[in-house]
């Protein structure tokens, strides 16, 4: 089976399938095993008769012979079904090999899909990348995305979005259908890349110009994340027991100290703690 590619998938294509397949009138039964597919044969061991058995040569195991047996080439439409995933089956009933007292084969094709330039697909969602500029990342962007079902898709920020390097736009219900029920339909992920200006195209006016404007906007908060590790100090609320067996005063308090490293591997998920003197 040819590859079939993602628009395949959306709209549940048929292809026309060529293939092999054998076809036979004439069958007769194997002389040499008498139909058995295998042959006996007594071997004499000293006192001991011994007997064997293995494949009839004559036939090759089937027990019977096929004298006009021949490959012929064959073609079928094959429907490719919502959602089918790459690797998945195909099977045409009864339109396999045709031979004397056999019911007619299945056919099963193995369904590989092309790779797309644009999308790459998980599940029934579909992703792709798209470039912006640092203008069009703060300013507003347009642009239009062929979409795999050959609709064009005209793709635009809404208004005062800014657009961070790596974020995701979501289009619900693009995607492909899911497999087994073709009326829910995955999503479509945009995400975006923001390209910055070549240093060399900034002249001192036009630098000047984005400092003043960049300079009176607002910036989220940033929170700092503090990595502990060994040697950082740190506070330690204390139980009233804890604190009597460490200091000898039975009441809660809060101590300090400086994470220690770990004198064994313990399945325990702490650090453990060298508290101040007091």
């Amino acid at each position: 089976l040819s590859p079939v590619c993602l628009g395949s998938l959306r709209r549940a294509a048929s292809i026309n399938a060529e293939y092999m397949g054998k076809t036979a009138t004439k069958r007769d039964d194997c002389i040499q095993c008498d139909g058995n597919g295998t042959v006996r044969k007594i071997v004499r061991q000293g006192p001991m008769m011994l007997q064997t058995q293995r494949q009839c040569d004559s036939c090759g195991g089937r027990g019977f012979r096929l004298t006009d047996e021949r490959e012929v080439e064959r073609s079928g439409t094959v429907h490719i079904p919502h959602g089918i995933t790459n690797g998945g089956k195909i099977t045409l009933s009864g339109e396999g090999h045709s031979l004397p007292k056999f019911k007619k084969g299945d056919v099963t094709f193995t369904v590989r899909i092309r790779k797309h330039k644009i999308y790459h697909r998980k599940g029934a969602d579909l992703g792709c990348e798209h470039t912006l500029t640092l203008c069009q990342a703060l300013c507003g962007y347009s642009f239009r995305l062929k979409h795999v079902s050959g609709k064009v898709l005209i793709i635009q920020s809404n208004p005062g979005e800014v657009v961070q390097p790596g974020e995701l736009k979501v289009l619900k219900d693009h995607g492909l259908p899911q497999k087994g029920n073709h009326y829910i339909r995955g999503h479509l992920y945009i995400k975006f890349k923001v390209i910055f200006p070549l240093a060399k195209s900034i002249t001192p006016k036009k630098l000047s110009i984005l400092e003043k404007t960049l300079s009176k906007v607002d910036y989220p908060e940033v929170e700092e994340k503090i990595e502990l590790g060994v040697g950082s100090r740190v506070k330690v609320k204390l139980a009233p027991n804890a604190a009597q067996k460490i200091y000898g005063i039975f009441r809660a308090m809060d101590a300090y100290g400086m994470i220690a490293e770990r004198k064994n591997e313990s399945k325990v998920n702490a650090w453990p703690v060298e508290l101040d003197h007091r």
